[in-house]
């Protein structure tokens, strides 16, 4: 769908620390398949913090255990024992 708006999407075999983010405006991961630990993620965070966007889609467990330590970096909890059909928001401050 985003190639079909414009958009270059690339499957990037990298970790985060490995990702040159100049010229990317836009960031989407999808249901990681490893864990993306919070010293990583702290690139994903600086990128976001400069002004790029990102979409972060995560399914139920397992894939939240991959984004557990992450996600908090960005106010987000993924409880890892939620089972299908349970949300998990940031309270409202």
């Amino acid at each position: 769908l985003l190639g079909a708006d414009g958009y270059r999407v690339e499957d990037s075999p990298n970790t985060f620390d490995q990702v040159d983010f100049s010229g990317v405006r836009g960031l989407v991961i999808v249901d990681p398949g490893t864990a993306i630990s919070a010293a990583e993620f702290q690139y994903v965070f600086d990128f976001v913090q400069s002004g790029g966007s990102l979409l972060l889609v995560v399914d139920h467990a397992p894939f939240t255990a991959n984004v557990a330590q992450a996600a908090p970096l960005l106010g987000i909890d993924f409880p890892t024992n939620l089972g299908p059909g349970v949300v998990s928001e940031p309270p409202v401050a």
